[in-house]
């Protein structure tokens, strides 16, 4: 792995605006001018075969001409990818002559397309792994990819720019289409619309599965893909590609995630994680990656309310809520009629549980010193403190209990028990 040696003047990034596809984008002398655009609509787990020119930034990385991970192309030279699918824990896990970068191709057995070279990583300083995030590499390559009707560069989220959290956001891959199931071969690119859910909802959603490896696994800088439901979502072989979003001005795809791991594949209460590409992130790609890749303009903010009810539905369940989330009513007051208070002198106070036959069971310390029963009252739980009014149709009890000491030693008990008189 080497060190980036940066852009500059010398060393240009040529091509044209980010975030285009083949629908309504232009080839204006070889280059592309303009980004984001699709004219269809969505396999990934569930999902859908993506037709030509849908996603022109989708990248195979292939390693032994094996497809292995997803990337995007976010300018014709670099790719964004995760960093777990190059490094592993022992150091990149084969030599970059080995991988290989395919664009412009919609069915990986077909020969259309480019191949192009890896000739630099750039992982990220903080990865050490895909639990502990920061899973991103940017990846260099030789030559650059020509730009045109199926390949485009898809566009970064600019400096401050919020995630449309709750709002319908796309994945695409060749990935297995279920859990140990392959992509079938001649299978197309495949797509999956799936919900885009900040850290917390997306820990709300896997504390469903009460598994102690599992709780709280998006970090901060995370973003996640999915929700309750499952039966969509991304499998191996779809990691490091995007999470994107339409929407933004002039009809852009913005970027907001690197796919990196999850529980399965499309399971319920498992969405996918990935690697947020903005603040901290975000500041890490705008020093290695020129201004054209990051989107021109920034749209209306996103509505912060888009994922209320995400995690727990329309009802939330008995206590359980969110920050936010619907109110939940109060429970009433709680009713146990065999509760008893007893009060004595010098402001002793004790609990007993109300027994057949009018006795009172309770602790035999709470007579110590006081065994005067003429200087103790009992009180039912739930009686108007003034009145000591009783349950509606229960009669009115006695108010005094009494406890005798033990002959051989002096010491307070409660055998037999106190009786209330009356009897109730």
């Amino acid at each position: 792995m080497t060190q980036n040696p940066g852009i500059s003047p010398q060393n240009p990034v040529a091509g044209g605006p980010c975030g285009l596809s083949r629908s309504r984008g232009r080839v204006v002398g070889g280059e592309w001018n303009s980004c984001g655009l699709s004219r269809s609509r969505g396999r990934v787990v569930g999902g859908l075969a993506a037709g030509p020119g849908r996603w022109p930034w989708a990248v195979s990385l292939q390693l032994r001409g094996r497809h292995r991970c997803g990337g995007t192309l976010v300018t014709p030279q670099w790719v964004l990818s995760a960093a777990h699918c190059f490094q592993g824990p022992g150091g990149l896990r084969a030599p970059l002559s080995e991988w290989r970068a395919v664009v412009g191709r919609l069915r990986l057995d077909h020969e259309q397309g480019q191949e192009l070279s890896v000739a630099e990583l750039i992982v990220h300083p903080r990865f050490r792994g895909v639990r502990g995030g920061h899973d991103l590499v940017l990846v260099r390559l030789r030559p650059r990819a020509a730009l045109g009707r199926d390949v485009g560069t898809v566009c970064l989220p600019r400096a401050g720019q919020r995630p449309p959290f709750g709002r319908s956001c796309w994945i695409s891959g060749w990935g297995h289409v279920a859990e140990n199931v392959s992509l079938p071969a001649g299978a197309p690119l495949q797509e999956a619309a799936l919900p885009l859910l900040s850290p917390p909802t997306c820990n709300c959603l896997y504390s469903h599965l009460r598994r102690r490896d599992l709780a709280r696994p998006a970090r901060p800088g995370m973003v996640c893909a999915g929700g309750a439901r499952g039966g969509q979502g991304a499998c191996q072989a779809d990691s490091g590609g995007a999470v994107s979003c339409g929407g933004a001005p002039g009809g852009r795809w913005v970027q907001f995630g690197v796919l990196s791991f999850a529980l399965g594949c499309g399971r319920p209460h498992g969405p996918a994680l990935a690697t947020g590409v903005g603040g901290a992130h975000g500041r890490w790609l705008r020093r290695h990656l020129p201004p054209a890749a990051f989107v021109p303009e920034l749209g209306p903010p996103p509505d912060p309310e888009m994922e209320l009810g995400v995690c727990y539905g329309e009802t939330p369940p008995p206590g359980c809520g969110t920050s936010g989330g619907p109110p939940l009513p109060l429970p009433p007051p709680p009713r146990w009629p065999w509760g008893v208070s007893l009060r004595g002198g010098e402001g002793r106070r004790c609990g007993g549980a109300l027994l057949g036959g009018g006795w009172v069971l309770t602790a035999a310390s709470c007579f110590i010193g006081a065994q005067d029963p003429e200087a103790w009252e009992a009180e039912l739980w739930g009686a108007e403190p003034e009145s000591h009014a009783p349950f509606p149709g229960d009669p009115a009890p006695s108010n005094h209990t009494h406890s005798s000491p033990s002959p051989a030693t002096g010491h307070t008990h409660s055998t037999p028990p106190p009786p209330l008189t009356p009897p109730i």
